[in-house]
């Protein structure tokens, strides 16, 4: 992974982890605290409603028992006809629980019906009570009622198959109010849903009413259950009845929690927004000033290792490490660069030296062809006969020759010891360097028995080279040769050329085999040598290569089976 992928995958970890934690935080902070404000204001509305819905629920119980000791309502319990309108002026009393009805009865001591009369409040009429639900308030209610001898009023629930209804039993007295109960009087008021739901309307929630068999004791509290949209409120009213329970409950909107849920949402939106700029700059800061100045130094240094720069030294930038670090590279490659000059230079006097012996014979044969051309000179000069002028000139001839031979030796000698490396690039046939290797090898080939086998060398093809490294990387490559298969029996090298589309080719064979893989692994590497100690550097084929890449070519090993190099040289460069 690259510094780029490590700086994105940084700032993408410490995003989701920064933002990640603001959510929490927020979340468990924020929206928290604005749960608590909306129960809090929650449970005050509540217990303000339970504390209405008793104060009336106590009030109509109050009133309701008041009635029963009025004097008219003694005398139209005991009255053997009785008029309407009482139902009709006294108990036309508007209540959230009564919206459809109020009903009043009368039953003796022995709780028979005397009277049961509905007065409906919307139409104004009065109607009798159906018998069935007489029947079962007598079961559920007055005969359990009763037994316990009822001398004080009582409230509570009833339930029949139609609906709930809050009732109130009172027994009726004389109008002095002492004395014995000559009966009970029921007032019973409808728990109407459609009056909650216009007092809903009001509240801004929804209102619903269960009333169902009571379970726990003291269960008159406030219970507050949350959820994502609403708040569900639940009162308990069990202070009417021993039996039943009047529950209330309640759907109220999370407003405040919603509207903090959209606050927070936003933030975060926008804590994204700007953690997202932030690290963009970051990486952007970062990506300008010091990555793409590392990757700068870094294709500069690819460049020059590949000796495809001109460059010998890398961009200089500020100040900074990352300049320190640049002045640091281009001190080192300077050091390396004079290490390069000095190795280059006794690679190249050890291939000189290993030349030196062959250049004896070389040299050494005309120089003796020369001394015994003039000693025959000599001896016909002293002899007192007359001069063959032609023979003397003949054996002159001959000498001249043999000191052209020496020159070319020695002009090859200097050529392929100057340095090269500031040559300018130059178009020249093979002919040419073919030419200046001949001469120093011919005589060592042939005292060592080395057959040199150029028929397949073209010497028409041209390359575009810094000469002089061309023929030293030669000579290296035939001096080589000459060690390695010198004591072999029937011992030959060969030199060829050819050419395809792209490259030209000069492939140097010679008659050994090398079957070591780690040798034909290593042997390009610096100091690398099979040779006997201090016999070869083991830098002739590592030179070899770079000045090769220099030219923008190559140099690859062959197992034909013999051992072969092949020098491939660009065409491209020809135009």
């Amino acid at each position: 992974m690259n510094l780029r992928n490590k700086l994105i995958s940084a700032l993408f970890v410490f995003t989701v982890l920064f933002v990640t934690s603001i959510y929490l935080l927020s979340s468990s902070i924020i929206l928290n605290g604005f749960s608590n404000i909306e129960d809090e204001i929650n449970q005050k509305t509540i217990e303000r409603f339970k504390k209405v819905i008793e104060d009336e629920l106590s009030t109509l119980t109050i009133t309701s028992v008041g009635w029963s000791s009025w004097d008219d309502s003694y005398a139209y319990a005991t009255a053997k006809v009785r008029n309407d309108h009482y139902v009709k002026n006294n108990f036309e009393i508007e209540t959230m629980f009564d919206s459809k009805f109020t009903r009043v009865s009368f039953f003796d001591l022995n709780l028979n019906t005397l009277f049961a009369k509905e007065y409906l409040h919307a139409e104004r009429k009065i109607l009798n009570t159906d018998s069935k639900i007489l029947n079962e308030f007598h079961e559920k209610v007055l005969i359990n009622a009763t037994r316990v001898d009822l001398k004080t009023p009582m409230a509570g629930i009833f339930v029949h198959d139609k609906q709930a209804e809050f009732f109130t039993l009172n027994p009726v007295y004389p109008g002095s109010g002492k004395g014995h109960p000559v009966g009970y009087m029921g007032f019973f008021r409808a728990i109407d849903q459609e009056r909650l739901e216009k007092l809903s309307s009001i509240m801004n929630f929804t209102i619903h009413l269960n009333i169902i068999p009571k379970v726990l004791k003291n269960s008159n509290q406030i219970q507050l259950i949350n959820n994502q949209e609403n708040t569900l409120a639940k009162i308990n009213l069990d202070s009417f009845d021993k039996k039943m329970e009047i529950h209330f409950d309640f759907k109220i909107p999370r407003s405040i929690y919603n509207y903090g849920t959209n606050v927070n949402t936003k933030f975060l939106v926008v804590l994204l927004l700007v953690t997202v700029l932030l690290c963009f700059l970051v990486y952007r800061f970062f990506d300008k000033y010091i990555i793409k100045k590392i990757l700068i130094i870094n294709n500069e240094l690819l460049e020059i290792s590949s000796s495809k720069f001109e460059k010998s030294s890398v961009s200089a930038f500020s100040d900074d490490e990352i300049g320190q670090l640049s002045k640091s590279i281009n001190l080192s490659l300077e050091t390396i660069s004079n290490n390069n000059v000095i190795i280059n230079r006794a690679s190249k006097f050890s291939a000189l030296g290993e030349i030196a012996a062959s250049l004896a014979h070389e040299i050494n044969n005309p120089i003796t062809a020369i001394s015994l051309q003039a000693s025959s000179i000599t001896k016909l000069l002293e002899e007192p006969v007359s001069l063959d002028k032609n023979e003397i000139k003949d054996k002159i001839e001959k000498i001249k020759n043999q000191t052209l031979r020496i020159e070319k030796i020695i002009k090859s000698l200097r050529f392929i010891s100057r340095d090269g490396d500031l040559d300018p690039f130059e178009l020249i046939t093979l002919e040419k360097l073919f030419e200046e290797i001949h001469a120093l090898f011919i005589e060592t080939l042939k005292h060592k028995n080395i057959q040199f086998d150029t028929k397949s060398f073209n010497v028409t093809f041209s390359i575009r080279c810094r000469p002089v490294q061309i023929v030293q990387i030669l000579i290296n490559l035939i001096n080589n040769a000459i060690d390695a298969i010198e004591n072999s029996e029937s011992p030959w090298i060969k030199l060829s050329s050819y050419e395809d589309d792209r490259n030209v080719y000069i492939c140097l064979t010679d008659s050994g085999i090398i079957h070591d893989d780690a040798v034909i692994k290593k042997m390009m590497e610096p100091f690398f040598t099979t040779k006997s100690s201090g016999k070869g550097t083991g830098l002739g084929l590592s030179i070899t290569k770079k000045i090769m890449e220099s030219h923008q070519g190559s140099i690859h090993f062959e197992s034909t089976p013999h051992t072969s190099f092949v020098l491939a040289f660009s065409k491209l460069k020809l135009s």
